[in-house]
């Protein structure tokens, strides 16, 4: 059971974190939307990335921002191309691309645990199914050796009776 408590601690972090980032997600949409890309930023470090992306560092209103983008877009002639957002209320700049990859790869981890979560559930219910039918068979088993004791020691007591009245007889007669 306690493995159940653990799969759904790790659910409710994960759904958390899925609501926190689609938040973040639509809250950066509104400003793709709304405003313009910034242009008055210079890049100060080309920080080159392995798996899912590079990274930049710029300067942008005299503060150094780290900016996660894509390998793809990101190449030494086509970093200027980039299209940068800013985000008033966290204070931090996005690149466009970058929006809804984070949410995806949570979701997906998401699912995961979900189907894992789903799947340790129905192995306990199940085993939780067998011991209990073996408990049920065992419980039948007793009641069947009980009933059985009962059943001989019934016939002894009859036997006993039968046999007591029949000597009673004989000394009467």
């Amino acid at each position: 059971m306690k493995n159940i408590y653990f799969f759904s601690v790790v659910f409710v972090f994960s759904v958390s974190v899925t609501i926190s980032l689609i938040n973040t997600k639509n809250r950066r949409r509104e400003i793709m939307n709304s405003e313009n890309t910034i242009v008055n930023y210079s890049i100060e470090r080309f920080i080159r990335g392995y798996r899912h992306g590079d990274h930049l560092e710029i300067k942008y209103n005299n503060k150094t921002y780290f900016v996660h983008v894509r390998s793809a877009q990101c190449c030494e002639d086509s970093v200027k191309t980039i299209r940068l957002y800013y985000d008033f209320k966290d204070d931090e700049v996005f690149e466009a691309q970058m929006v809804r990859n984070n949410v995806i790869y949570v979701m997906y981890f998401n699912n995961l645990v979900f189907l894992l979560f789903v799947a340790y559930f129905i192995y306990v219910l199940h085993k939780n199914k067998k011991e209990e039918m073996a408990r049920q068979e065992s419980r039948i088993m007793i009641n069947k050796q009980f009933a059985e004791r009962k059943k001989q020691k019934k016939q002894k007591d009859f036997e006993k009776r039968k046999a007591d009245a029949e000597q009673r007889k004989n000394r009467i007669r």
